[in-house]
């Protein structure tokens, strides 16, 4: 795959996460998909795939991240499933938490 960065939590994705819990946009039972969503943000991660339909990929979650970030001065970050995002190369392994390289993108992260 190349060269590859692995992106640690901070205490800035520790309290976005935190936000994205208290104000409903990701179940409190669920923190790691909350850090997970906080850390792409913070990173500029322009998109994440997933198939959490239940507390990731649907319209309430995508819409109360969206506006935490805009609070917050992030990106918004997009949210699909890999059908979604048929433009990005697939690395070989499918293992999760893998990040997908595009041609004319960043990165997406795969949840």
């Amino acid at each position: 795959m190349g060269n590859m960065t692995v992106l640690n939590i901070t205490e800035e994705a520790i309290t976005l996460g935190e936000e994205y819990m208290s104000k409903g946009a990701i179940p409190t039972s669920e923190p790691e998909d909350a850090y997970h969503i906080a850390i792409a943000t913070i990173n500029g991660i322009e998109a994440l795939a997933s198939w959490n339909f239940k507390h990731i990929v649907s319209i309430n979650p995508i819409r109360k991240i969206h506006e935490i970030n805009l609070m917050r001065n992030y990106q918004i970050i997009e949210i699909g499933s890999l059908e979604l995002f048929e433009q990005w190369q697939k690395p070989s392994g499918g293992n999760r938490g893998q990040v997908l390289q595009s041609n004319n993108s960043p990165a997406v992260a795969k949840l």
